[in-house]
């Protein structure tokens, strides 16, 4: 279904960890003024989990928390070892061409019918996936747009169950991520097109707020600062 310009100016797309933390439209221009502002710039507020004090950057970009309780709180490594050689072990086996979308998807998933700040976190390995595949491919390819983006996740949220579409090489890249992420997962048809219409909403947003590039800029910015971080 295709959304209308309303949907996508109401409904913020920064989400927790992915986008850090909801906004609004009309808030979007303020916050993008500490994008890029440093990590001990203007060192005027309270990490709301141990009171540090951080940044403005911090405060609008990583949920009003320094990066150690941020990374904590998102990005913690599992310390599980069975379930790692459990995931290991699926992995090796896992191909993505010998499945369908269709086959991956489960008969029930969340349950959610919507996407919003409180529930974002039950759709982060979606949500990650799709991004990250996008920022790597620009990474690659520095004359992709944010128009480029929109148009293929328009395809790939349009097109997925059909066996008849050809589609681009990131968008095989994306399908690809998405259908490990169902293999690992339960998530069912709705949980994948709302994870999709989610990006696709946040790449309409930042291509508005921030030009022809806001958008892959601006993840590009989040995936390298994880990289330094990692």
């Amino acid at each position: 279904m295709e959304l209308g310009k309303n949907d996508d100016e109401k409904d913020s797309l920064w989400a927790k960890g992915s986008f850090v933390e909801g906004i609004a439209p009309d808030e979007a221009q303020e916050k993008m003024k500490t994008i890029h502002k440093s990590h001990d710039e203007d060192m005027n507020y309270n990490c709301k989990k141990c009171s540090k004090k951080i940044s403005a950057h911090n405060k609008d970009w990583h949920d009003s928390m320094c990066d150690e309780c941020f990374n904590n709180e998102y990005f913690s490594e599992n310390d599980d070892a069975n379930e790692d050689t459990e995931i290991e072990e699926k992995l090796e086996d896992f191909n993505p061409e010998e499945y369908s979308i269709l086959e991956l998807c489960k008969e029930t998933g969340t349950g959610i019918n919507a996407i919003n700040d409180t529930n974002t976190e039950a759709f982060m390995p979606l949500l990650m996936a799709i991004e990250e595949t996008i920022w790597r491919h620009y990474s690659e390819d520095d004359s992709l747009k944010d128009s480029n983006i929109i148009e293929s996740l328009k395809s790939v949220r349009n097109n997925i169950l059909s066996n008849d579409v050809k589609f681009n090489e990131m968008e095989n890249d994306i399908i690809n991520r998405i259908k490990l992420i169902l293999f690992l997962n339960n998530y069912d048809r709705r949980d994948l097109s709302l994870s999709i219409s989610k990006v696709l909403k946040s790449a309409k947003l930042h291509k508005s707020t921030g030009g022809s590039r806001g958008y892959l800029n601006f993840i590009s910015d989040f995936f390298n600062e994880m990289g330094q971080n990692g």
